[in-house]
This record gives C-alpha cells, structure tokens and sequence, in this order.
C-alpha cells in the first residue's frame, strides 16, 4: 500500500524489503539504486526486493487484502 501511495504522489523512491526473520529490514531506495544493491548482492536474502518477490525468496505466503 505504501508504494502505491508512493507512486500515486509522485515519488520515484520505493519500499524494499531485506532479509527476514529478526533481522528484516526495509529500505527506501529508486529504482536505480535498487539495481545498484541487486548487483552488489548476489545472496537474494540480502537483497533489496519489492514485497511479492521478497515472499518467494523467503517462503511466505503474501495474506490477500
């Protein structure tokens, strides 16, 4: 919801999520410096990864709203 909002307002920057468990975190990045981290990271844990993708690598099922 929060990157709709995001992009609704115009605002180039998006939520990614990183790791899991107790250590997850998010981080809001553009879609350039996303690519950055994706190419500095090659563990898909560690990285930056919109909300569905970050499901996949992390085994959860995304709750239907």
């Amino acid at each position: 919801m929060i990157n709709d909002q995001l992009a609704l307002n115009g605002i180039n920057e998006r939520i990614y999520l990183i790791s899991g468990g107790n250590e997850g975190m998010l981080i809001f990045l553009t879609p350039d410096l996303q690519q950055c981290f994706m190419k500095a990271f090659v563990d898909p844990i560690w990285q930056p990864l919109l909300v569905d993708e970050w499901c996949k690598v992390m085994d959860v099922k995304l709750p239907g709203y």
